[in-house]
């Protein structure tokens, strides 16, 4: 097993240099023909600053040099094989966050990408055969790390709340004239990337709490609302912000189907920001008792009224804003 993850390991070492060393000399060679160039030359190759195909060498040299010293018959200590598997959990995540990101939003693929993300798969997918026979020392060695999961939990938490908060305080400012300028739209992709990486953390920690604790209806409950924030972020991210740009106009009846995203804008902005405050506030609903259907039908019901709030203050500005545009 260790000498297949080695393998992968170079082999994702390999493609992330050839990405890097294209990029440099300005190569544009897909194996089965695809745009590469527009894929690397996005600004969704570069993750808070750094570029992918630096991540994938730093994550692969990880990967080949740790399995390159288990092949001479070290056995790693169970902290070692938690962080194994902690980072090619993360990897793998991010590997389907990118994949989805050429396929919705750039609406291109990159084969170098994709071979990339094919590798961190199996790698995921081998240290997971590879850690299974190890997972009681590996559970002894989580729960003396209980406070530093509950740190990096906590973490993700801060990151992606103030983050998501940040983003719906400038997007509704920004909507309020229907104008939406380039700079504006990259602020929205590096406060997003922010909101992904808290939630990577919250995934990852979360992960590792699920395991050492005792299963209770709080458990369960934010288990369904980090599942929840995955789907709402992921429509954010991948048709939410894209169509941004449709609102950017300045016209004196706009559209029906711009108003229509305006409305889902302003409903999909509530319901993430509701969950992410729920989550935040989940730990402290633990003293009164709810059951997991009480704690659900509580979060459904503020959901739809958080939702129709959203819709109200949006019907009130476009009245404003018609009838400032018949003066």
């Amino acid at each position: 097993m260790n000498i297949a993850i080695f393998i992968v390991g170079i082999i994702g070492l390999a493609i992330s240099y050839k990405i890097l060393y294209n990029k440099k000399h300005e190569i544009n060679v897909c194996p089965i023909g695809s745009n590469c160039k527009k894929v690397l030359d996005s600004k969704h190759n570069n993750f808070l600053g750094i570029p992918n195909e630096i991540n994938g060498l730093m994550y692969y040299g990880i990967i080949v040099i740790t399995y390159g010293i288990t092949l001479l018959e070290f056995e790693p200590l169970p902290s070692l094989k938690a962080f194994l598997l902690i980072i090619a959990a993360g990897a793998f995540i991010f590997s389907i966050y990118l994949t989805l990101i050429q396929g919705f939003q750039l609406k291109n693929w990159c084969t170098w990408c994709l071979g990339s993300a094919v590798s961190s798969t199996i790698i995921f997918i081998l240290t997971l055969l590879y850690i299974i026979p190890y997972m009681d020392g590996i559970l002894d060695f989580l729960i003396t790390q209980r406070n530093t999961l509950s740190a990096v939990y906590s973490l993700g938490i801060a990151l992606g709340l103030g983050s998501i908060t940040t983003l719906y305080f400038l997007l509704y400012r920004f909507l309020n004239d229907f104008k939406l300028t380039k700079k504006e739209k990259d602020v929205f992709h590096y406060i997003t990337q922010i909101v992904w990486f808290g939630l990577i953390m919250i995934l990852l920690a979360g992960l590792g709490l699920f395991f050492i604790e005792k299963p209770s209806p709080i458990s369960d409950f934010r288990t369904i609302i980090i599942i929840l924030l995955v789907l709402i972020e992921g429509i954010i991210t991948l048709f939410i912000i894209p169509h941004l740009s449709k609102l950017s106009v300045r016209r004196k009846v706009l559209s029906e189907k711009l108003w229509s995203w305006r409305n889902a804008v302003l409903a999909i902005g509530a319901m993430s920001i509701f969950s992410w405050y729920t989550l935040f506030i989940s730990d402290y609903l633990s003293p009164l008792k709810f059951s997991l259907e009480e704690l659900l039908f509580l979060y459904t019901g503020f959901i739809i009224t958080s939702i129709l709030a959203s819709q109200i203050l949006e019907a009130k500005d476009t009245n404003v804003y018609l009838s400032e545009q018949k003066k």
